[in-house]
């Protein structure tokens, strides 16, 4: 891997850090002392070449921008410390957009390189960097490489899958169960728990695809990472597994018109074969951790509906790390379940191929071509085509391909989400054993919020805290006694996908009207929540109102702020919607059984299929919709 950053660039990092964790006698390290430099360098590295060059503009502007606002003379670089953090300040604080994203953005880059060193973290109270895997399970995965170089660069199948997360994988299962002949690429590497790195910071850059920077243009920009390895994000999510509610059931009836075999009673059978695969099953208690049970005492106050999250896993150590890769294979994710019994009945997962078109004869897809590592070539042919890609990656593979609808691409859903945290003087959140996504709150469900536990650990948890300078250090300090909580936003299907630079791409999303007033809706709920459950302060997602005492009159304090769209920090996991499945053929670009209108022997089997959103985490429905297609497959079409 080369370098991320010029000398100069990481020397602007470096004086950026040390502005932003000044030293005191709590936290005396430098950022030269906890090799901040070659850990920002790193994941600078691993971006795409259009982010790498946008990092290292960004420093460069950093280090003018003193001279170009008129607040120095002189350099970033050339002034001394203390004016350095002032500067940093001034932007934060600045009512110009321009400063404030200079400010936040220099905090996203920046604090969670520099905690992620573990003495810091070791110190500030997080200790799940140090849980040693007692686990060391494999399954034969297949590199895209070696099998063209052993001559194999034409492969005839059954049935080919593009992806192997929720989508992809019960699919080959299903279907090698049943004797079919079936390959599936997957465009990332194979990762065993044991190989998962020990840190979030890391784990981010190396089991994320873009090194977890997949953003959003519009208002707000809205970060949305997604796995690319063996297992897709089923390895680095949660694990929340719902069923569809029954009332976004009756929408869809009542909306798009669906038939009763996409009804709530003809989904369940699948949904109990999902569940006994996986190992879905509520939360224990001995695991809940204390952020989640703080949401637990919040909610039994308020007399608000909740309960113990139903999660996908056997044997969790409570290690607090699902979203970085479970260290102990507790998490039940493709990679554990599906795929090595999809190859233990015949099938073959490929990884390091990257799927770049769809062959065709006439309207009957043919199989796919892939690039592997080097540059060469992989054919698959085959009866069925199966694309699991991922709700921004289909719709592009399927345009590359040929594929033409009026919304392929469009109706995008990404179930925004925010959270605050709240200051509990004397707990201590880092307190292991935990689950980051524990419990859940779902009393304003049917208003389109659903709220569910979201603590981080340090190193990432940093830019959700607000201050400048000593004021953020003096937080961190003190963030094992920060709770943190969040909610989930039913969106409108608003949002579309662009092929952008090197054909990656370009996703165009804003937050309507109707959206924003839940968001608002919603904080303020949490605060009550957390206000209930005893917080001192909260510490929310907006810089027009950063801070705000537990005792305030929330409503009016919110409504006074004027919170904008555009000022609010928004975060999204679960993109839906861009190849949407319906009976009207004008609407949706798939049919009832998921098959691509106007083609034949091509189908789509991920969360790109959902005609709206799912009001809950959509991997189970992935899971059980992809079931229902590989028996539809095998009954009537193979």
């Amino acid at each position: 891997m080369g370098s991320g950053l010029s000398t100069r660039a990481q020397r602007v990092a470096s004086a950026l850090a040390g502005a932003l964790a000044p030293p005191t006698p709590e936290s005396p390290e430098t950022p030269e002392e906890i090799g901040f430099t070659p850990r920002i360098d790193a994941f600078v590295a691993r971006l795409p070449w259009p982010e790498r060059f946008g990092v290292r503009a960004f420093f460069t502007l950093v280090n003018l921008a003193p001279l170009l606002t008129l607040f120095s003379p002189r350099t970033f670089l050339s002034m001394p410390a203390a004016l350095q953090a002032r500067f940093l300040a001034r932007c934060a604080e600045s009512r110009l957009l321009p400063l404030r994203v200079l400010a936040k953005f220099s905090l996203f880059l920046c604090m969670p390189a520099f905690y992620a060193d573990p003495g810091i973290r070791e110190r500030i109270g997080d200790r799940t960097h140090t849980l040693i895997p007692p686990k060391l399970f494999t399954f034969p995965v297949e590199v895209g490489a070696d099998v063209v170089a052993a001559g194999e660069d034409t492969i005839d199948v059954d049935v080919v899958i593009v992806g192997s997360g929720a989508g992809g994988a019960p699919l080959a299962k299903e279907l090698a169960e049943r004797g079919r002949t079936v390959v599936v690429l997957e465009a990332g590497g194979y990762r065993p728990g044991h190989t998962f790195p020990a840190l979030a910071f890391d784990a981010l850059s190396e089991l994320y695809r873009d090194a977890g920077v997949t953003v959003t243009v519009g208002a707000p920009p809205i970060i949305v990472p997604i796995g690319k390895l063996v297992g897709g994000t089923t390895v680095v999510n949660s694990g929340t597994c719902f069923r569809v509610p029954d009332f976004v059931h009756d929408k869809w009836v009542s909306q798009y018109g669906m038939p009763d075999a996409l009804s709530e009673a003809s989904l369940a059978p699948l949904y109990e074969r999902v569940e006994e695969i996986i190992g879905v099953r509520p939360v224990p208690q001995e695991i809940l951790g204390a952020n989640n049970n703080i949401a637990r005492i919040g909610a039994m106050a308020k007399g608000w509906s909740h309960g113990y999250l139903p999660r996908n896993e056997r044997g969790c150590a409570g290690s607090n790390r699902c979203a970085f890769g479970c260290p102990t294979d507790g998490k039940q994710a493709m990679h554990l379940t599906y795929l090595p019994a999809a190859v233990q009945a015949g099938a073959r997962v490929i990884s390091g191929a990257e799927v770049t078109k769809i062959t065709w004869d006439g309207d009957q897809a043919t199989g796919v071509v892939a690039k592997v590592t080097g540059g060469r070539t992989l054919r698959i042919r085959a009866a069925t085509t199966v694309v699991a890609a991922g709700t921004f990656y289909t719709p592009l593979l399927l345009r590359r391909s040929g594929v033409r609808h009026r919304n392929l691409g469009k109706r995008l859903t990404l179930h925004p989400a925010l959270k605050i945290s709240g200051l509990f003087p004397g707990h201590d959140f880092y307190e292991l054993p935990s689950v980051p996504q524990s419990y859940y709150i779902d009393e304003f469900q049917k208003r389109g919020i659903m709220m569910e536990g979201a603590h981080m650990p340090p190193d990432m948890g940093s830019v959700a805290l607000p201050g400048k300078g000593p004021e953020h250090q003096a937080l961190m300090e003190r963030s094992r006694e920060i709770a943190t909580f969040g909610f989930l936003v039913s969106d409108e299907p608003a949002g579309r996908v662009h092929r952008g630079i090197d054909g990656r791409p370009f996703v165009r999303y804003d937050i309507t009207p109707g959206d924003h007033a839940k968001m608002l809706f919603g904080l303020e709920r949490l605060c009550e929540l957390f206000a209930a459950a005893g917080a001192e302060t909260l510490y929310l997602p907006t810089w027009k109102l950063p801070i705000l005492d537990a005792k305030a009159d929330f409503a009016k304090e919110i409504a006074a702020a004027d919170i904008r769209p555009a000022d609010l920090e928004v975060a999204a996991f679960h993109p839906l919607g861009t190849c949407g499945f319906g009976p009207d053929p004008e609407t949706f670009p798939l049919d009832c059984d998921l098959k691509v209108r106007g083609r034949r022997g091509l189908y789509v089997a991920d969360g790109s299929i959902f005609p709206s959103s799912l009001a809950v985490n959509p991997q189970l429905s992935i899971m059980a919709l992809a079931t229902r297609l590989a028996w539809h497959l095998d009954d009537e079409v193979l």
